[in-house]
């Protein structure tokens, strides 16, 4: 059985695609036992040819072989010999499995010369064992040398040697000659060839070292290795060394298969990376399998989702397969909510095979220009492909996205994917489709599909972003604790069209409200959808009435809740959350503004830890900014929260005019979350925390920032109003879970609608700088 994992098409129509199967682990020459090394199988009538004659006859060559012992018959390992009219090479096995270097060259006289009877004795090499055999040829000392396993064994002396750069006349076969009569009964791994004379250290280090491809002296490799694989009847391998490269088509060969990877049988299975990508993905590649019947695709990878309400500047791309089989690459990033997207199918390409594919695209902004190769091959080029890249904005899922319902999901099998910040020549890709390159700048990650370990596919790459299974909703096992606080992100869907689910958020707190000592309420803005609708204001008015006595709730306004006015005036909101109610509250401590709700801050005391919560409206001003730092400085006991609506962005980043639905854009006079970072939050010992929504996204964003007295800062963003809006109102709540024997703060999403958790990586713990009482 052939089995090969370096495997390429040759340039002949896409339907005729060969297979092709999984990713090794490793490099070329590996440093892993030989006696796990497996190569191109080679018998009667299959063999090897070069597209084009070895420049010259090199200095040294270097095989992986394993040769079958009492074959009993002369065997060409590789030769170019014909008819004895030109310049040729070769080594062989005799009939009584000796190892033979044969050599003829023209010299300037036109006279042949030739090196007779060079037989290797004494030294076994049909073992049925793995041997690196190498041949240098000391032209200087008309020496032949011959190594085993990097150990010499071998000298002939007084050689007829063809001098350096002495042209090689025909391309080479491997496993036999132009005659086509002398065949090659065993395996091929690697073949190496270098144009100059390598040393007895430098052939022992690369026993077992990876070549890079790019040492000195290196001419041509070529890798045939593989553990599971396909072999179609003409399949190509790519020279590994990119300078005047050479391309060996082999012939002959029986189709063979093992391969394993992923089979997406249906929308729930699901597997994500564990982080984003560090850098814009601009090359792809991807084994996959797919049912030659039916209109069957899928998405290979991709973080396209619906569920950041606008979307904002969120960057997506999908790298995945049309229903008819055809591959596809599409970006989107919308700027300033005007959306620049591409979309690239590859028509005319069908990778509904049956079989395994290796299909790679790539892009590249500069030029503009998408391309797409089958195994190794070039197969299309697309122009105009006006993209504007970005980093993709979640970590990718694999063989799905983010969508509800993972309806794209892919519809067949994918055996391994890998990633590239640089754009991928045809020479790159076809040397290592199926080996884990040496030179690893620019790969962004590296994953085979085989099996997990550990309960993760392992990436292969320096960033080691591992893959593992996903679920938007895992079980509802929410962290115990001595008391807890509820964050509340915007509402403003549950107030315009899901007023029962509204209601049923807040009856959850009520009644969960002893089980998790539920301290305190904070709401992060966009209360409602219309600050001028009063049916909204009366939802949400019914909504925090249930709280009543049950626990301290905080409110405040968001830009949806009131007209973007300098004057601020947030009329609608201090009508239903009216500064007399709240005032008489036990909790309240002061208003920036008597009267208006807008500004204030809260006290809560539990055990000997005191908080001080600020609910601050969107877009703080100067003046507030500046109430607040006196607030704070005349409680230096107390530990200070901050919540308000507009401070950071998606990624991560303090809200600035760099991003869009920056408050100072709607109010000129307003401060920017970098603001109230650098001018309250980083100027306080006592901030422990700030809280913010107003950026529609699904997934809670944190970050820590060390304040100018040195202590540690968390911050959350959490806005649950995309979620809200496309999928009917999940009441999502973030629970924070204290604990008085540490500084430990556990995070909960969670969804009071279905009562479930949402997504893994939103459930987490922090670590606290608190005030000692």
């Amino acid at each position: 059985m052939l089995q090969v994992k370096r495997m390429m098409r040759r340039s002949i129509p896409a339907i005729l695609v060969i297979a092709f199967m999984i990713f090794l682990t490793g490099t070329l020459s590996a440093a892993t036992s030989t006696a796990v090394r497996e190569g191109l199988a080679f018998q009667t009538s299959n063999y090897g040819i070069m597209d084009k004659p070895i420049e010259s006859i090199p200095t040294t060559m270097e095989v992986w072989v394993k040769l079958l012992p009492n074959v009993n018959k002369r065997q060409i390992i590789f030769g170019n010999y014909k008819d004895g009219s030109q310049n040729s090479w070769s080594l062989e096995l005799t009939v009584d499995n000796r190892l033979r270097y044969w050599e003829q060259y023209y010299d300037a006289q036109g006279t042949r010369r030739d090196i007779n009877d060079l037989y290797v004795t004494g030294v076994d090499v049909a073992t049925n064992e793995w041997i690196l055999l190498s041949v240098v040829r000391d032209v200087a000392n008309k020496k032949i040398i011959f190594y085993k396993n990097g150990t010499k064994v071998f000298e002939r002396t007084n050689a007829t040697i063809a001098p350096n750069n002495t042209p090689s006349s025909l391309p080479m076969f491997v496993g036999t000659d132009y005659r086509k009569s002398m065949w090659l009964n065993g395996e091929i791994s690697e073949i190496r060839l270098w144009n100059q004379m390598r040393t007895p250290a430098q052939i022992s280090q690369y026993v077992t070292t990876a070549l890079t491809g790019s040492e000195p002296g290196l001419a041509h490799a070529w890798l045939l290795s593989d553990d599971t694989g396909t072999s179609p009847t003409t399949t190509t391998f790519n020279d590994f060394v990119i300078t005047n490269p050479i391309k060996i088509t082999t012939e002959g060969f029986p189709l063979a298969f093992k391969a394993a990877g992923v089979r997406f049988a249906n929308s729930n299975i699901q597997y994500a990376m564990k982080n984003k990508l560090p850098d814009i993905p601009r090359s792809f590649e991807a084994v996959i399998k797919l049912p030659s019947q039916g209109n069957l695709g899928g998405v290979i990878a991709s973080n396209f989702m619906a569920a950041g309400y606008y979307d904002y500047d969120l960057p997506y791309v999908n790298f995945e397969v049309t229903a008819n089989g055809e591959p596809r690459l599409y970006w989107k990033k919308n700027l300033n909510h005007n959306t620049n997207d591409q979309d690239i199918v590859i028509t005319g390409v069908n990778l509904r095979q049956d079989k395994w594919v290796h299909v790679a695209m790539t892009f590249d902004e500069t030029t503009d220009k998408v391309k797409c190769y089958m195994n190794g091959v070039l197969v299309a080029t697309r122009t105009n492909a006006a993209f504007q890249p970005d980093i993709p904005a979640m970590p990718l899922k694999i063989g799905g996205d983010y969508r509800a319902g993972n309806t794209q999901y892919f519809k067949g099998e994918i055996a391994s994917l890998r990633m590239w910040s640089t754009v991928r020549t045809e020479q790159q890709i076809g040397a290592n489709m199926v080996t884990e390159p040496a030179n690893q700048a620019g790969l962004l990650g590296s994953w085979q599909f085989k099996e997990m370990v550990n309960g993760v596919y392992a990436d292969k790459s320096p960033h080691r972003n591992d893959v593992s299974s996903f679920a938007d909703w895992i079980a509802p096992s929410l962290a115990q604790g001595d008391y807890s606080m509820v964050v509340l992100p915007d509402t403003q869907f549950l107030a315009k069209s899901y007023p029962n689910k509204f209601y049923n958020m807040m009856n959850w707190i009520k009644n969960n409200k002893s089980s998790y000592n539920i301290k305190a309420v904070m709401n992060l803005g966009d209360i409602v959808d219309g600050w001028d609708s009063g049916a909204q204001w009366q939802v949400a008015q019914n909504a925090y009435n249930i709280l009543d006595g049950v626990v301290p709730y905080m409110p405040l306004p968001g830009n949806h809740d009131f007209p973007m006015q300098l004057n601020r005036e947030a009329v609608l909101y201090n009508q239903y959350f009216p500064y007399a109610k709240f005032s008489s509250m036990p909790h309240f401590g002061s208003a920036y503004k008597v009267g208006d709700m807008s500004n204030v801050y809260y006290n809560v005391t539990v055990g000997n830890k005191q908080y001080m919560i600020f609910s601050l409206a969107y877009g703080p001003n100067e003046s507030i900014l500046n109430w607040v730092n006196e607030q704070i400085a005349a409680h230096p006991e107390k530990n200070v929260i901050l919540a308000t609506h507009a401070y950071m962005y998606w990624n991560g980043e303090h809200l600035s005019n760099q991003y869009l639905d920056y408050a100072s854009k709607q109010l000129s006079d307003a401060k920017n979350g970098d603001e109230i970072w650098s001018e309250v939050a980083s100027k306080h010992k006592n901030v422990i925390f700030v809280l913010s929504g107003h950026i529609g996204y699904p997934d809670i964003v944190k970050r820590v920032d060390t304040g100018v007295h040195g202590n540690r800062v968390n911050q959350l963003h959490t806005d649950a109003q995309g979620l809200d809006s496309q999928y009917g109102g999940y009441a999502m709540l973030m629970l924070l879970t204290f604990h008085n024997d540490s500084n430990k703060v556990d995070i909960n999403w969670y969804s009071a609608d279905k009562n479930q958790l949402y997504r893994e990586k939103n459930q987490f713990s922090i670590d606290m700088d608190y005030i000692s009482p």
